[in-house]
């Protein structure tokens, strides 16, 4: 809507309150629009974390290991829980000195 010479009327006859209510509106509204676009970069960062957690050597490696101990004791392997966790800690150690980034940068 184009605004006439009867709307700028209106704005100078305004008193200072309405002004000011009207600046008030306009900030809730800019207010509303930061917090709306930051969930949307949340949404997108947690689509991206998720992504990066699949491309980790390390929780590859950690859910084969976690499928792979009752998989052997279901042939008959005699490992005791303690071996097991030995293990994994290990493994987890020579995965940690060989990582070169964080999670995050991948």
């Amino acid at each position: 809507m184009l605004f006439n010479r009867h709307h700028y009327a209106g704005y100078a006859m305004m008193k200072q309150g309405d002004l000011q209510r009207i600046l008030a509106d306009a900030r809730r509204i800019e207010a509303g629009r930061k917090t709306r676009e930051a969930k949307k970069k949340m949404a997108k960062k947690k689509k991206a974390t998720a992504r990066q957690v699949l491309k980790s050597k390390t929780v590859w490696i950690n859910l084969i290991l976690g499928a792979a101990v009752p998989f052997l004791v279901s042939l008959g392997v005699d490992i005791k829980p303690e071996q097991a966790s030995t293990g994994l800690v290990l493994v987890n150690l020579i995965l940690r000195a060989v990582t070169n980034q964080p999670l995050n940068e991948k």
